[in-house]
């Protein structure tokens, strides 16, 4: 099981690493910066975000705790890309977004952890 969740914890934090590197480069995807498009994106790839970490959970306050940090790290990313780039200020509806994604991942996870076996 250590070996398990040792890789786990890896690929999270790689994800994790790739999803801020993606967030912060200058170079955006004409497709990805605006719409339906974007939206989706954010929620997927935050959802994903926090995945890991709730899985890597041993209760309920774990997963909460990392739900809100996943959370936290949606608002940094987003204060961050508005202190490098000048050209905007945050956009607290893409945080919104991420949150979104967040709860998803959350509430999946709450809900499969809970639900009991079922008797054939």
């Amino acid at each position: 099981m250590l070996t398990t969740r040792s890789a786990l914890r890896r690929a999270g934090a790689a994800w994790i690493v790739l999803v801020v590197a993606l967030s912060l480069q200058p170079v955006r995807v004409r497709a990805t910066s605006h719409g339906a498009g974007h939206l989706v994106l954010h929620i997927v790839l935050f959802g994903l975000a926090a995945v890991v970490p709730l899985l890597l959970s041993r209760n309920g306050i774990q997963e909460a705790a990392r739900a809100l940090y996943v959370f936290g790290l949606a608002c940094a990313v987003e204060i961050a890309q508005s202190r490098i780039y000048h050209y905007h200020p945050p956009e607290w509806r893409d945080v919104e977004i991420d949150g979104i994604g967040v709860l998803i991942a959350f509430l999946v996870i709450r809900f499969c952890r809970k639900r009991p076996a079922l008797r054939t």
